[in-house]
């Protein structure tokens, strides 16, 4: 299925210090600050559910925290976000390297493929990998996603 172009400016909304969400149309990148706690969660599901009105979205986030095991109730609110909102397809980045690093990733993925039956949606260690599969039935939207990363993390 091929995807309009991106039309509008994007917009930044922050959940105090610990997360921010990038949102350009129907392209949501969102930047943890901190490990995602239940309250963050669902904070942020409430903001995005009001601003995309039911509208589905490629969803990327990268957590950028030092190493640490989400707690049960951050699993249980990210596996009801993906049951509540329209993701098309929802890719997950933990930059991170060594075995601790893995275990993340290998958890976070678990919760992901108990929650979201039939959703594509996968973990990776780089955005760029990450763009790349979230963009394979539009490439034309790698470049905006490229672009929400940089804005958000201050280069333009």
């Amino acid at each position: 299925m091929s995807r309009p172009a991106i039309q509008n400016e994007p917009f930044c909304f922050r959940i105090d210090t610990r997360a921010e969400a990038w949102i350009c149309d129907d392209v949501i990148f969102v930047r943890w600050l901190a490990p995602p706690e239940a309250e963050v969660v669902d904070a942020l599901v409430a903001e995005l559910s009001a601003r995309l009105s039911g509208k589905p979205f490629l969803f990327l986030a990268r957590t950028e925290s030092a190493p640490s095991f989400p707690d049960a109730a951050a699993r249980r609110a990210m596996a009801d976000a993906v049951k509540s909102l329209p993701f098309q397809r929802l890719a997950m980045i933990y930059e991170g390297q060594g075995f601790v690093a893995s275990i993340i990733r290998s958890i976070n993925t678990a919760v992901m493929q108990l929650a979201g039956k039939g959703l594509p949606q996968k973990m990776f260690d780089s955005a760029d990998s990450a763009i790349q599969w979230l963009t394979e039935e539009s490439p034309d939207l790698a470049p905006h996603f490229h672009s929400l990363v940089m804005r958000a993390d201050g280069e333009t």
